[in-house]
């Protein structure tokens, strides 16, 4: 089935449903994180091509002091990947192609009226969801210094996920943006590699996703996501990092 066909196929379905836009804008990300959005051009290179080039940036981050050397995720079994890929296509777990991490303890002594903004968990989703964000937590500038020397700072490009409630909510930092994080009740994913950015946020609001985050957590009293869990998620990587962010239906915003 071709690309065009394949939303074809389900748009009439999905936009005649009470909830229509909703689940039209679903099927348009799930269609995009199979593939089957767009035509797949070979000569923009394979996943294989880009975790060679990934491999060879986290050696040399290592060699440099600046990452520590990272532990082996396990292979990824048949069984785990939930659907096939497009040719030059490949399953990764997401800790393979970045660092996933979180905060240095900040005490509540060390919060502030003013400084540097402080967010927990209601401060990313309110960023994700609207844009912008209320706060009224603050460190000093030079706590800030500090903490930003074990290089978990955020940084343009990197993802933010909540960890904690409503877990696994995507931002991703922009440019402008100066803040820190509470730890636990946020991770980050340090984009040491470049991938796209839009690409991440997007795969982080799809049906798998969530489903996959919240396997973990059902019977628990608090849902969290863990540095450990995150890192083993498995990812679908796009014959390059913006073929699939570039998606019609998929802005950057």
């Amino acid at each position: 089935m071709s690309q065009p066909t394949a939303l074809a196929a389900h748009f009439d379905e999905a936009f005649s449903a009470p909830d229509g836009l909703k689940r039209l804008r679903e099927l348009i990300l799930t269609l995009a994180m199979q593939g089957k959005l767009v035509e797949q051009d070979p000569a923009e290179g394979t996943a294989d091509d880009l975790l060679k080039e990934i491999e060879a940036e986290k050696k040399r981050l290592v060699a440099e002091g600046k990452i520590k050397p990272p532990k082996p995720l396990p292979a990824i079994e048949p069984e785990e990947m939930p659907y096939g890929l497009p040719e030059g296509w490949r399953w990764v777990r997401l800790g393979d192609v970045g660092l996933i991490g979180s905060s240095s303890r900040v005490h509540q002594r060390d919060w502030k009226s003013s400084g540097i903004p402080f967010y927990r968990a209601r401060e990313i989703v309110s960023l994700s969801q609207r844009g912008y964000v209320k706060n009224e937590l603050f460190i000093s500038e030079e706590l800030f210094a500090v903490l930003s020397k074990d290089g978990l700072s955020p940084e343009p490009g990197d993802l933010m996920l909540t960890g904690v409630g409503t877990i696994g909510v995507p931002y991703i930092v922009h440019p402008e943006d100066k803040f820190y994080f509470k730890d636990a009740s946020v991770l980050i994913y340090k984009n040491f590699y470049k991938l796209y950015p839009s690409y991440l946020k997007y795969f982080a609001k799809s049906a798998y996703w969530l489903q996959t985050i919240h396997a973990e957590s059902m019977g628990t009293t608090v849902h969290t996501l863990t540095i450990g869990r995150a890192n083993e998620v498995c990812v679908p990587l796009p014959l390059s990092p913006s073929s699939a962010a570039s998606s019609p239906g998929l802005s950057s915003s």
